[in-house]
Formats: structure tokens, C-alpha cells, sequence
């Protein structure tokens, strides 16, 4: 009687904890009888490029499916994903100048280029011994024009050469568009020194190879001898050497910057603002 008792106490004791171990398994959900919104993906991305012309330009991006976002952009291609559908771009520089504003529309998988102009062109045509500010620094010289790119406004241009006066002026920079200035320098010759100094080298020069001349065709006891024969060489020395300083002198002198106008000439376009959208797949 004692060993079944014990049996059936021990089945007792197995089943009790089968049944709490039961209740103790949470449900698993059937996948169909979730909800919608619990089975739903991340919106599909597309790809917006972003050709920049500077280094200092901000994007803003406004799209449907949050916050808007701000991006600096660099110079050249910005690769950037949004979720596919409208999206609004606003380009800024970064001290806040408004720049371009699109709207756009973009589909899954869609890849759009965006090439943003921000500054206008400033080109000179000027000697290559010539020196060329803007805005107190020296322009660079590409392709054998002086030129460079800027933002918009006024600039000071300051243009000077050795041996011609200066010229100062401002000269309107617009985006996208390419001013072409063309300096008119005059000649600098105070005192009439420059035409002096070559005189004296001509003169100079002259009396040096008629000295030769003599020294060659006939004897110098006919003029002076020797005394006549070196005071001409000395004379003549004298005349080119000190013509030649006094060009030299003259031309090292920092001429005058003339303020007048500039001849200006606007022309061709660089875009402007955002500009030549093209899209792939």
C-alpha cells in the first residue's frame, strides 16, 4: 500500500508542474493577425548630388518624413540620400546669404543632380609684368588672364604696371555672370625724367662707338691723343651709364593710382542659383 501511495503522489507532483510550466510560456502571435503599421519597411531612399562652386555653402533639406536636415557641402559632387518623394532644398551660404531654393520630387531608387552657382567671375586683361588686386589680394593668373571667382558685390580693383600710372576702380560682381575688365594705363614720366635718361643713353652709346671708329680708322694724335681718345670713351661711359640709372630709378619710382572707371564688360552666364538638374536610375 506504501509504494503505490508514493507512485501516485509523484505523478501528482509531475503534473502540477507541467500545468505551471504551461502558464508560464507566453503566447506566440500569429504574424497575419498583427497589425499594418507593425509589418511596414523604412521608406525607400533616393540619391540627390549636389555640385557645389565653394567650400562655404549650408543645405537645408525638408522632406515628408521628419525634421529637416542641414548639410555643409564642398566643393565639387555631395552625395547625399533622402527618402523618396517631395523634397525641398534650400542653399545658403554660411553667413546666411540665400543662395538657391528648389523643389523637388524624387522617386525610389531615383538619383538627381543638382548643380548649385553661388559667385560670379572677375577677369583682367593686363600685362603679365602687371600686378592686379582685388579687394587688397593679388588676383591669379589662369590661362594667361588674371581672374578668379567671387561672391557677389562690390570689389575694389586696383591695376598697376611699372612704368604706367595706376588705375583704381569697383567693378560689380554678379553670380553666374563673368565681368571682363580691360585697364587703361598711361605712361609715367615725371619730370620728363624717362625721356632724359634715354637721351643720355643714346647720346652716351653713340659717343662710345664713334670713339671706336676713330680708334680704328686713324690716329687719335690728330685729337688730343691720348687725352682726346679717353675723354671720349669717359664721356661716352658716362652718358649711357648714368642715362641707364637714371631710367632705372625713375622706373622703380611707385607711380600714382589714377580712381576712374573701368571699361567692363559683362558677359556669358554660369548658372546662377541651382541650375542643369539631370536625374538616373
Amino acid at each position: 500500500m506504501l509504494p503505490t501511495c508514493k507512485f501516485l503522489f509523484g505523478r501528482l507532483v509531475q503534473l502540477v508542474c507541467l500545468s505551471t510550466a504551461m502558464w508560464a510560456v507566453p503566447a506566440v502571435a500569429d504574424p497575419a493577425a498583427l497589425p499594418a503599421d507593425a509589418t511596414a519597411t523604412a521608406p525607400q531612399a533616393a540619391h540627390l548630388v549636389i555640385q557645389a562652386d565653394a567650400d562655404d555653402l549650408v543645405v537645408e533639406l525638408r522632406t515628408d518624413a521628419g525634421e529637416p536636415r542641414l548639410v555643409g557641402l564642398k566643393k565639387g559632387d555631395n552625395d547625399l540620400d533622402v527618402p523618396a518623394g517631395t523634397v525641398k532644398v534650400a542653399v545658403t551660404s554660411k553667413a546666411g546669404r540665400a543662395v538657391a531654393q528648389l523643389d523637388l520630387t524624387l522617386a525610389a531608387g531615383e538619383r538627381k543632380n543638382v548643380a548649385v552657382v553661388s559667385r560670379g567671375q572677375l577677369r583682367v586683361k593686363a600685362s603679365a609684368d602687371a600686378q592686379v588686386q582685388v579687394d587688397g589680394k593679388a588676383l591669379p593668373v589662369q590661362d594667361g588672364v588674371f581672374a578668379g571667382d567671387f561672391e557677389p558685390g562690390d570689389r575694389s580693383l586696383v591695376v598697376q604696371r611699372v612704368g604706367y600710372q595706376g588705375q583704381k576702380g569697383s567693378v560689380a560682381v554678379q553670380v553666374g555672370k563673368i565681368a571682363t575688365v580691360t585697364p587703361e594705363l598711361e605712361r609715367f614720366d615725371p619730370g620728363g625724367r624717362v625721356t632724359m635718361a634715354w637721351t643720355s643713353i643714346a647720346v652716351g652709346g653713340a659717343l662710345v662707338v664713334a670713339a671706336l671708329v676713330v680708334d680704328a680708322t686713324v690716329t687719335w694724335k690728330d685729337y688730343g691723343g691720348d687725352a682726346g681718345r679717353w675723354g671720349a670713351f669717359s664721356l661716352g661711359a658716362a652718358g649711357f651709364i648714368g642715362g641707364t640709372v637714371l631710367l632705372k630709378n625713375t622706373l622703380d619710382q611707385q607711380a600714382p593710382v589714377q580712381e576712374r572707371p573701368f571699361q567692363i564688360q559683362v558677359s556669358g552666364t554660369r548658372g546662377g542659383g541651382v541650375a542643369r538638374i539631370g536625374w538616373a536610375f
